[in-house]
């Protein structure tokens, strides 16, 4: 109590805000809402403070996300003071905002990025690659004995690591998470490839190691995201 309390004295005092929202789905299939303003203090200090952050029930329509945010600035005594409002680019938020409660909206520059970038890897040459190698190290994920195999094979050809690495796996929301999916992939790319010669065909029957195209491809990738990181 004391807290909220306090964040309400302190938003008293601010002239102004910009608030970023974020509406996302839990791994249990739930829907939630976070709000969090971004203000200058009478210290000239800049602040972050998390208005709320819960469970998002019910139609997920442009009127029930507007419904929502109004209320939650109003329970603050912010809604005269926001200056901007800064989201995904989702299509229903986006209209709670500009159509519904008609504010000053930017869609977020990361979120746009991310788009960019995806849109290269849907290229289909490009898509391709990504699959064969996500192929592979799934292979490797789900098999510890196969993983084991990578590890000493990495020693046994004196990798530069002082510890043996392990491949990584992407995720789908995380765009740079697919650069160091490609990166590392590359950077243990002789260690995987003497790894699957060596493996057993019927545990793998499916694995498909890069053509030398496509391993110039994947070199080309990095090069095109690693700046995005």
């Amino acid at each position: 109590k004391n807290g909220v309390e306090n964040l309400q004295q302190k938003l008293s005092k601010v002239k102004s805000v910009c608030i970023t929202i974020d509406h996302w789905r839990s791994s249990a299939n739930e829907s939630y809402i976070g709000v969090t303003a971004h203000y200058i203090d009478d210290q000239f200090e800049m602040c972050s403070s998390l208005l709320q952050c819960s469970l998002f029930e019910g139609s997920h329509t442009a009127t029930a996300i507007a419904d929502e945010l109004r209320m939650i600035l109003d329970h603050w005594n912010l809604t005269q003071k926001t200056l901007i409002t800064i989201t995904d680019n989702a299509s229903n938020v986006t209209s709670a905002i500009e159509k519904v409660l008609v504010w000053k909206h930017y869609g977020c520059f990361a979120h746009k990025l991310n788009l960019v970038v995806n849109s290269a890897l849907d290229i289909p040459i490009v898509a391709n690659v990504v699959k064969k190698i996500k192929v592979v190290v799934s292979h490797f994920k789900r098999s510890s004995q196969a993983t084991e195999k990578l590890l000493k094979m990495q020693i046994q050809l004196g990798s530069n690591s002082k510890l043996p690495l392990r491949l990584l796996q992407d995720v789908v929301t995380r765009w740079n998470s697919t650069f160091l999916l490609i990166a590392r992939f590359r950077q243990l790319q002789e260690a995987v490839r003497s790894t699957v010669a060596n493996l057993d065909i019927l545990s793998a029957p499916n694995l498909q190691m890069l053509s030398e195209d496509e391993w110039k491809i994947a070199a080309e990738m990095c090069i095109l995201l690693e700046p995005f990181e």
